[in-house]
């Protein structure tokens, strides 16, 4: 089974921030899973929520924020770590992708909240810099959203595709994976049983859940065949893994 990195060591460290990303692969982590929003100016940045309101310092929408005031703010999360990493920022998408080349597989998640109907620039700029860093069989495009994930197949039919089940509509996950030409396919822990695994896997699709953050939950999901679990403590995951 492998251990995603939820928004990076998310446990110990900001999420999706270098320092997270960087204490998950000292931890063990071979995959990290790290959620891009865009820019004013159409710039790909390595943040979970649409303002900047709870993660950084500074206040607003981030589609209202240019790149280069952006990377300005901290991103050290004071609310939850004080200030241990006072000197983190916002990492853009390509700074993510250069410090993760040849050290971990990444998934990229769009958020649902940045899929608009008349433009594509996040899909483009997240396809662009995953083909610009040579990371098409690297990192994989994941998402909520089915036109997003129609968007980047269309763009690079080469780059793989995750699809999030909605909670309010698993037992569709896997039709809509199908459709998707999707290689992954993520459901909410408590959706999750054997049938669908075993139904995932006659599709040859693999099966992940999120998030599990105690140790002694994962044996239940390896009896299951799950192929990874995402989690905001990897580390302890993996620790446990290794003692069993």
């Amino acid at each position: 089974m492998k251990i995603i990195a939820h928004r990076g060591y998310s446990g110990i460290a900001p999420e999706n921030t270098i320092a997270a990303f960087a204490k998950a692969i000292e931890a063990g982590c071979t995959t990290i899973e790290l959620d891009v929003q865009l820019t004013q100016d159409s710039v790909p940045f390595v943040i979970h929520d649409p303002t900047i309101d709870r993660t950084t310092n500074g206040r607003g929408k981030i589609i209202d924020i240019p790149a280069d005031e952006l990377c300005v703010y901290s991103a050290a999360y004071e609310d939850k770590f004080g200030s241990d990493f006072i000197e983190e920022r916002v990492p853009s998408l390509e700074d993510a992708l250069e410090f993760l080349k040849g050290k971990a597989q990444v998934l990229i998640e769009i958020k649902e909240e940045s899929v608009f109907p008349d433009r594509q620039d996040l899909e483009k700029g997240v396809v662009d810099l995953v083909k610009q860093h040579g990371l098409v069989n690297d990192a994989m495009v994941i998402s909520f959203s089915v036109d997003a994930m129609r968007r980047v197949k269309a763009l690079e039919p080469a780059v793989q595709i995750g699809f999030l089940a909605g909670r309010n509509e698993p037992e569709q996950g896997l039709a809509t994976a199908v459709d998707l030409g999707a290689s992954l396919l993520l459901y909410h822990r408590s959706q999750i049983d054997r049938s669908k695994v075993d139904a995932a896997h006659a599709r040859n699709i693999q099966c992940a859940i999120y998030t599990v953050d105690v140790p002694e939950e994962l044996d239940q999901y390896v009896a299951m065949g799950i192929d990874a679990v995402g989690s905001n403590q990897p580390g302890d995951l993996i620790r446990h893994m290794r003692r069993n």
